[in-house]
């Protein structure tokens, strides 16, 4: 009928926030669990992190910049440590820099990447590279030289002679 109506989440901060709380959780209920977390507590898997803010605790957003389809430079301002979460789906391949040091990604309410920062400013730097790609393309070059080779005739040549040489 032409009308549509448009959402608005109260909570929403940006792509880029840091947290003071979290609580362990994963599995089938994960879903059910988040919708019951008060809205500055996010979930992390049981073992990675555990944070216990007990006053200030309201999360903050940090700057984030799409450097390129790949590249996530987020800048914290300053404060307290915690947990930045990184509104983008964690998946093998992200590799994330804290300060020019590596860090280890944390998977955030089931989905999300977020890594460990202590007090004061940080910059943080997500990449991320498809698992196999360099693989990939290494199989197709291969791929397209031995095609070429095939298309020149080169493999008919040396054939020819290796039997000669052998006639000999």
């Amino acid at each position: 009928d032409g009308r549509f109506a448009v959402f608005e989440n109260p909570s929403w901060i940006g792509e880029a926030v840091v947290y003071r709380r979290t609580t362990p959780g994963e599995g089938p209920t994960l879903q059910v669990e988040l919708a019951h977390l008060p809205a500055d507590v996010v979930m992390v898997p049981p073992g990675t992190l555990d944070l216990l803010c007990t006053a200030d605790c309201e999360p903050r957003a940090a700057t984030l910049e799409r450097v390129g389809p790949e590249e996530i430079v987020v800048t914290v301002d300053g404060g307290e440590g915690g947990l930045l979460v990184v509104a983008e789906q964690n998946q093998p391949g992200w590799s994330v820099e804290v300060d020019g040091t590596p860090a280890s990604p944390i998977t955030v309410d089931g989905m999300n990447i977020g890594v460990e920062i202590g007090p004061g400013p940080h910059e943080v730097v997500l990449r991320y590279r498809a698992p196999g790609l360099r693989l990939g393309i290494a199989l197709s070059a291969l791929s397209l030289l031995a095609v070429a080779l095939v298309a020149l005739g080169v493999p008919t040549a040396v054939l020819d002679r290796i039997r000669r040489r052998a006639a000999a």
